[in-house]
């Protein structure tokens, strides 16, 4: 039997098939493999990362005590949420530190001071007004953040508060109330006297500056400012922050003391009619703090109309030592986190405002409400300007006063003669000054002494000098300020002749050299002495390496005004100024001697 042959072949599989697959299977190995060595590098980065790898960091955080505990405590949460920055491990703690002692130490050659705690990269003053007195180079690039917000008002006894706040008092009238002893008699007040605002310095005393500018912005009419530096110069503002300074000091207030000790004497004082200070200028928020812990302190808020000076403690990221891009960043990450509106509750918990809210409850006679037009705060050189004028309101000086005490300064106006209204400011204007200054006091009219037109009633010398009749100078002065009496015409002319060759031949170096005429300008009838020997009087004698300066205040009423031109040329020529000023107005009066001897 024949075999068939088999036609099935056994078929192998192709080379370039296999070589194929193999090639995709180590591939798909090699991808696989990257993958993991990706997943696994990247595990490593964030393991190491959450280890911080290159170390911690501290956020040193310098916050004014007001504060300072609110951002204590959302530090506390930021450290909670272990933020890592720059493969750093950040914490975040606050120090509390004065407004003006960060900023004094910010501004010195070194850059801080150790007492004060840890430099710190993220400062929070009371206000943008301490801010702009760092110097930029110490500022870290973009505009700071305010945290929180809470508006400048007047602490005062709630009876007085109540009364100002009724009566829409503003700003601007705050300097006549300070120097005007019948000041609060129309609300009911008359044993209280003047307003008693006190302008402390000292530390944790942000609301003395800003109130200041706010004054100085309602007197010139600025609106919301900023006020300049021209502005505070001008007259207007300087006699305003003079009589606010004066009138403080003249009551014993010292320029050292602070508001949190002014508002604890003030909450605690059972008589407050008696008190030399009556309202005291701080923050909404450090009223309603004494309140909470003191609910019969028996104070109150007073907003004043008119621009508000708002403490907006705002977020300052400085730069220089210990502070670096870590310390940077961070300090912007935790101003994200303490603005974020989770956390507003924890600064209106406290008084403070966030946003445009009302004022809180409980501060004022009624819920303050919220505020319309912020003040725009003034730069370094104004601020310092307003400050000064308030802190040494009555310079050394070196200046006679001639009283005019003829017929027509007893001339009635209101109630009280001219003579009376010039001498009630004057003694009270002595009493305030500092007693190395030198003052004294001429009498001019033919009563005073006929043959020549003048009588010397307190020679020139140290207000504090002592055994003159009647005590000390000052003594002397106000009791004879007190004694003058209306007679006789007129002799202005010659009391200036004598007295400014007098003072010229006894010029004082290093203080203003003046002498001040106070009269009513009618015309002069000196024996002897007219306007062509008065010029030439004081041409003969003045000096330009020697300057003494001629002011004349012109008291006057309802009537037609005399004619001054003779003294107006004096004034000019001598460097000083003439002022008209109607006799019945008290508080026009004293702003215009505080100006003329300051």
């Amino acid at each position: 039997m024949g075999r068939h042959r088999d036609d099935r072949r056994f078929r192998g599989v192709s080379t370039g098939l296999v070589v194929a697959v193999l090639a995709c299977a180590v591939v798909a190995a090699a991808v696989f493999g990257w993958l993991q060595l990706r997943d696994r590098i990247q595990d490593q980065g964030t393991a190491a990362a959450e280890a911080c790898v290159e170390g911690e960091s501290i956020l040193h955080v310098a916050a004014d005590p007001a504060i300072a505990p609110r951002l204590a405590e959302i530090a506390r949460e930021f450290s909670a949420t272990t933020p890592v920055i720059r493969d750093r491990c950040v914490t975040a703690e606050v120090t509390p530190v004065a407004s003006d002692s960060a900023r004094d130490a910010l501004t010195t050659e070194s850059g801080w001071n150790d007492d004060l705690g840890p430099r710190p990269a993220l400062w929070v003053p009371s206000s943008t007004h301490d801010a702009r007195r760092v110097a930029p180079t110490a500022v870290a690039n973009g505009e700071p953040r305010s945290l929180a917000t809470s508006p400048i008002v007047l602490a005062a006894p709630t009876v007085l508060a109540e009364a100002m706040t009724e009566a829409g008092t503003g700003w601007r009238d705050l300097p006549w109330m300070q120097n005007d002893p019948a000041a609060l008699a129309p609300w009911g007040l008359p044993e209280w006297g003047s307003l008693g605002l006190a302008l402390p310095m000292g530390p944790e005393s942000p609301g003395t500056e800003m109130a200041l500018e706010a004054v100085a912005a309602a007197v010139a009419d600025e609106g919301a400012g900023p006020v300049t530096e021209e502005v505070a110069q001008s007259d207007p503002v300087r006699s305003a922050i003079v009589a606010l300074g004066s009138g403080y000091q003249a009551a014993g207030g010292q320029p050292e003391a602070t508001a949190p000790a002014l508002l604890e004497s003030l909450a605690g004082d059972p008589d407050p009619a008696d008190a030399a200070v009556h309202a005291v200028p701080t923050t909404e928020q450090s009223i309603l703090t004494l309140l909470r812990d003191r609910p019969d302190a028996g104070i109150a808020a007073v907003a004043p109309a008119g621009a508000t000076p708002v403490a907006d403690y705002p977020a300052v990221t400085l730069r220089g030592p210990g502070t670096d891009d870590t310390t940077s960043r961070a300090a912007a990450q935790f101003v994200d986190f303490a603005l974020d509106p989770q956390r507003a509750q924890v600064f209106t918990d406290h008084g403070f405002r966030v946003g445009g809210a009302e004022g809180p409850e409980g501060v004022g006679p009624r819920p303050l409400p919220p505020i319309g037009t912020p003040l725009v705060p003034a730069d370094a050189a104004t601020a310092t300007e307003l400050t000064a004028a308030a802190r040494d309101p009555l310079g050394e000086r070196n200046t006679v006063v001639i009283l005019d005490v003829s017929q027509t300064m007893g001339t009635d106006n209101d109630g009280r003669s001219r003579l009376e209204a010039a001498s009630s400011a004057l003694a009270a204007h002595v009493e305030r000054s500092p007693g190395s200054s030198n003052l004294g006091l001429w009498t001019a009219g033919s009563g005073a002494d006929g043959a020549v037109g003048y009588r010397i009633a307190v020679p020139l010398g140290p207000v504090s000098e002592e055994g003159l009749p009647g005590g000390t100078r000052s003594e002397s002065l106000v009791a004879s300020l007190g004694d003058q009496s209306a007679s006789g015409r007129p002799t202005p002319y010659a009391a200036l002749s004598e007295a400014y060759e007098r003072a010229a031949a006894g010029y004082v170096p290093g203080r203003p050299n003046s002498i001040l005429l106070v009269t009513d300008g009618t015309t002069d009838t000196s024996p002897g002495i007219d306007r062509a020997a008065l010029l030439s009087a004081i041409s003969d004698s003045a000096d330009s390496s020697r300057p003494v300066t001629v002011d004349v205040l012109v008291l006057g009423g309802s009537g037609p005004s005399p004619d001054t031109a003779t003294l107006q040329t004096v004034a000019d020529r001598t460097g000083g100024s003439l002022v008209r000023v109607d006799s019945a107005d008290d508080a026009a009066v004293a702003a215009a001697v505080n100006r003329m001897l300051s």
